[in-house]
């Protein structure tokens, strides 16, 4: 038994205290108060703290629109929940290290991670890493949007154990190799680029004649430094935000994919937050997101002109048609084999 004042018994105390006081203010750490048909929260007693883990790099939009979200997430609970961000510098596995840290190790509440990693748990989800599936951002928001989005978030909730709040980048990747620029299909032959750890892009770069390469975002630089694979393929701001333009200067402008990055929270602890503290981690990612994606077309634009500037050889490819024929067998695969062909010919036909 410890004695009385130890350090076992004092924490014995205060989770008693915590429980009494979570209980008293409906489990918010404060209390969330009912006045004039809005919710308004008194002063913080106990904090919620919502960690999240992330591989977007702190000068990314991606990760600056994540800590507007904490901060706003703050005032507006009245310091009652805070937001705590854990960077690529926590994740030596990158992606995975984040997503095993949620589900399966509890050290997060919540993750921001890219629809390819994320349909390593809910194959479903990985719709919109289709290859040219979309023609434009434009075309990707009213999915996300849409009727298509919210049945794709359904499905992440049930299967993955994961609750979406927003999609935190929407920008177009395009290939950055060390050799060559691509120009034209046969120019994938053979190319040893990088691919994120899922597998629609595996495929889809075999089906390119690329030879994939399945690595964490943390060891690209090296790898290209070293010529342990040619390239990688990411979207314009993260070429820069992980410097890899320093050694790899030919960007081919193939936008092969809609780069959609999700902010979810466990919905284990999504259901153990009070429903004010829930308002207030949904209500913040839409209130933000109209302006995040203003942010990240103009960071695009920024980004072109500073690759541009620094010496890399930016490629424009005004023929994309044999590079969709390619890959078009992923289409009918994944449609039967995941059952969604309506839902991608629903996307198809927008």
């Amino acid at each position: 038994m410890p004695k009385q004042g130890s350090k076992a018994n004092r924490r014995g105390n205060e989770g008693v205290g915590r429980r009494k006081a979570l209980a008293v203010l409906g489990g918010a750490g404060a209390a969330a108060l009912i006045i004039g048909g809005r919710v308004r929260w008194a002063r913080a007693q106990s904090k919620i703290t919502v960690r999240v883990a992330t591989i977007q790099q702190k000068s990314q939009e991606s990760f600056l629109v994540l800590q507007r979200w904490g901060d706003e997430v703050k005032k507006r609970s009245n310091g009652a929940v805070e937001v705590v961000l854990a960077g690529s510098e926590a994740l030596p596995g990158g992606e995975r290290d984040a997503l095993e840290g949620v589900r399966a190790l509890g050290v997060y509440d919540g993750c921001s991670l890219t629809t390819s990693i994320l349909s390593t748990i809910e194959p479903r989800y990985g719709l919109p890493d289709l290859p040219f599936i979309f023609r434009d951002r434009d075309q990707a928001f009213k999915v996300q949007d849409g009727k298509i989005g919210q049945t794709l978030d359904e499905m992440l909730v049930k299967t993955a154990g994961l609750r979406p709040l927003m999609h935190t980048y929407g920008l177009m990747r395009h290939v950055h190799l060390s050799t060559k620029a691509i120009k034209q299909l046969s120019d994938f032959s053979g190319v040893k680029i990088r691919a994120i750890q899922s597998d629609i892009p595996l495929r889809m770069f075999k089906l390119l004649g690329a030879n994939p390469v399945p690595m964490a975002a943390p060891e690209v630089y090296t790898a290209i430094q070293t010529g342990v694979i040619d390239g990688w393929e990411t979207p314009l701001d993260a070429d820069i935000a992980w410097k890899t333009y320093e050694v790899a200067k030919f960007t081919s402008l193939t936008g092969h994919q809609f780069a959609d990055v999700v902010l979810s929270v466990s919905e284990r602890f999504y259901q153990g937050l009070p429903k004010s503290a829930q308002d207030v981690l949904v209500d913040t990612a839409k209130d933000l997101l109209a302006d995040h994606r203003k942010r990240m077309t103009e960071v695009d634009t920024a980004a072109a002109a500073t690759l541009k500037s620094s010496g890399v050889t930016v490629t424009e490819i005004t023929d994309k048609k044999p590079f969709q024929e390619a890959v078009s067998p992923i289409y009918e695969d994944v449609g039967k084999r995941l059952n969604i062909s309506d839902l991608i010919k629903d996307v198809r036909s927008m």
